[in-house]
């Protein structure tokens, strides 16, 4: 019954009408990557790149080809602290040290779902069957960072620089991943022969000691201590002190990075309720990502009130879509529907239960623009070096904000004492594919 027919195929020939507007976005299309037809430059000029409130911040981190823009957004929000704390030119955290142990972390957390799964059948379980296909991943969240410094710390850049695998890392993801893989099937098949549960951790042991190898070869040691030492903008030289990196985390950085919390503007999802995704973990005994659920209104009332306390803000968002070469994201700028002549109109909550969006890039506000009171426009910092964008900051309109921002990241001193209140509530859990959870 549901055959296209020839008679069918007829019809929708004849609905595509070849008049001249139509003859020239097909040419157009043809000859020209379609970002750079989206965009509207009589609408660009009206925008500006002034902002009333703006984080004092240097320099700009390149993430190169690898998926740790949840990472780079996460050290490039703390990064400012440093810079003001010890009046620095610039300053940049080791993005290499954290990217270790992350991996590290990832691969025990996998091959202990192995374990628990090991009944399962390989053929048709859902769960386990995402797992064998992303066996390791760069992506992550706020809170897998956070849990990653709290148990090994943070060094600077230089106590470990990126190298050719921390900036190109699809090569070893693919070697770590079948290394995990061929790994599940040595469990599995011990838990055939009527291994206990002992041996099969000590073969989880075996293959974590060749993960180690793998990364310690392909992005080198973590170091276990390193000289603490830098030049102020005076041109001031400190004095070196060795540190470990938990004693750089909490003496140097000093932020207790407990006390921010996690919000999202979630519209599938009730709103002003706390919410639990178990799942969105590295570490085996962390909770995973908790967040509170606002409208979306609230997030920006609460990112403009971190900038303007000179605090920088980590944010999720789809920035993938109403993105304009040459460093805008503006639905007013983005005329899709005007170029292909048809109706695209889908509300956030249509978007995120479709999965036409979700959540999969992290970045760092740093500037709001405001009139009469209310946001006009935010200045992004990305991690995609200085050239992309504006010299690698974006300008993003507060339309933009409200339709394709999802999650931000701010202390829990802007917090309404409602708001206080519901984080200390019961969350409730969210399956593992709810759209909320995207490792970015």
């Amino acid at each position: 019954q549901g055959e296209l027919k020839p008679a069918h195929l007829l019809e929708l020939k004849e609905a595509f009408a070849i008049d001249a507007y139509a003859k020239l976005a097909r040419d157009a299309l043809a000859n020209n990557p379609m970002e750079e037809l989206l965009s509207n430059p009589d609408q660009q000029r009206t925008v500006g790149e002034l902002f009333t409130y703006q984080v004092k911040t240097k320099g700009i981190s390149n993430q190169n080809h690898s998926g740790r823009c949840w990472l780079f957004a996460s050290l490039n929000v703390l990064r400012p602290k440093i810079i003001e704390k010890f009046k620095l030119e610039n300053f940049e955290f080791s993005y290499n040290y954290l990217y270790f142990w992350d991996k590290i972390e990832k691969a025990n957390f996998f091959l202990e779902n192995m374990i628990a799964w090991v009944d399962r059948p390989l053929s048709d379980d859902r769960e386990l069957i995402f797992w064998l296909k992303n066996p390791d991943t760069d992506g992550g969240l706020w809170n897998m960072a956070v849990d990653l410094i709290e148990k090994y710390g943070m060094v600077p850049l230089y106590a470990m620089p990126e190298n050719e695998q921390s900036k190109d890392s699809d090569d070893l993801i693919n070697v770590v991943s079948l290394k995990l893989r061929q790994g599940t099937h040595a469990i599995r098949a011990l838990h055939t022969k009527g291994a206990a549960l002992a041996e099969l951790r000590a073969k989880k042991m075996a293959i974590m000691k060749d993960v180690y190898r793998i990364l310690a070869l392909a992005l080198g040691t973590p170091p276990e201590s390193f000289l603490w030492r830098y030049q102020d903008k005076d041109q001031e030289v400190s004095s070196a002190k060795k540190m470990t990196p938990l004693e750089f985390y909490h003496q140097v950085v000093g932020v207790d990075l407990k006390k921010y919390a996690q919000l999202m503007h979630a519209p599938h999802l009730p709103l002003d309720r706390l919410y639990q995704q178990r799942a969105a973990r590295a570490l085996v005994d962390s909770p995973g990502q908790i967040f509170l659920n606002l409208p979306a209104d609230s997030l920006k009332k609460l990112a403009l009130a971190s900038i303007k306390n000179g605090e920088a803000v980590w944010f999720s968002a789809d920035v993938f879509k109403a993105k304009i070469k040459g460093g805008w994201l503006a639905p007013e700028l983005h005329s899709l529907e005007t170029l292909f002549g048809t109706d695209f109109s889908f509300d956030k909550a249509q978007r995120l239960r479709y999965r036409d969006s979700v959540p999969n890039h992290a970045m760092a506000l740093i500037g709001v623009d405001v009139a009469d009171g209310k946001p006009v426009k935010w200045l992004v910092e990305n991690s995609w070096g200085e050239k992309r964008g504006m010299k690698g900051r974006w300008v993003m309109t507060d339309k933009w904000f409200a339709e394709y921002v999802y999650g931000i990241v701010v202390h829990q001193r802007h917090l309404s004492k409602k708001m206080k209140s519901m984080l200390r509530t019961k969350p409730q859990e969210l399956p593992r594919y709810d759209p909320t959870f995207t490792p970015l």
